[in-house]
């Protein structure tokens, strides 16, 4: 059930480091997009301090399988209005992607175009479980 989903500590921390407000996890979510259980949502969506509206997917090593919920869920926010400037991916470790590597400032790169990657036009960056843990993340969007 998504309500197990916002007690996952990993997403509590991300949020707690860099969310100031509006910040809602996957069963609120769900809630305000009208997306059914049976249909894929993104883990959190929240402003960061940053003044960025983020949206975030937590996975295991396999990062095409955030892709999907990623788009979608971004597609029902902006045929709602609101508004989306980076999309982030939380993984295990960041060892198993061909196809995408990382910046210093931890934006995805197509490794075949050598270019940003991007999710319909919205920047993605990722970030490691480490990273998180370790509250270096904030650093990245101007942190405290």
């Amino acid at each position: 059930m998504s309500s197990k989903r916002t007690s996952n500590g990993i997403l509590r921390r991300f949020a707690e480091q860099l969310m100031d407000r509006d910040v809602l996890f996957e069963e609120d979510l769900r809630k305000l997009l009208g997306i059914s259980e049976n249909e894929t949502c993104a883990d959190l969506y929240g402003h960061v301090r940053e003044c960025k509206r983020i949206l975030v997917e937590k996975i295991g090593v396999d990062i095409r399988k955030a892709l999907t919920p990623l788009k979608e869920t971004l597609k029902r926010l902006k045929d709602k209005n609101y508004r989306v400037e980076e999309v982030v991916i939380i993984m295990e470790t960041t060892g198993r992607t061909p196809f995408f590597r990382r910046n210093r400032r931890r934006y995805a790169i197509d490794t075949r175009t050598n270019r940003n990657y991007d999710i319909d036009g919205v920047s993605l960056r990722i970030f490691t479980i480490e990273e998180v843990r370790r509250g270096i993340v904030s650093n990245f969007y101007g942190g405290k």
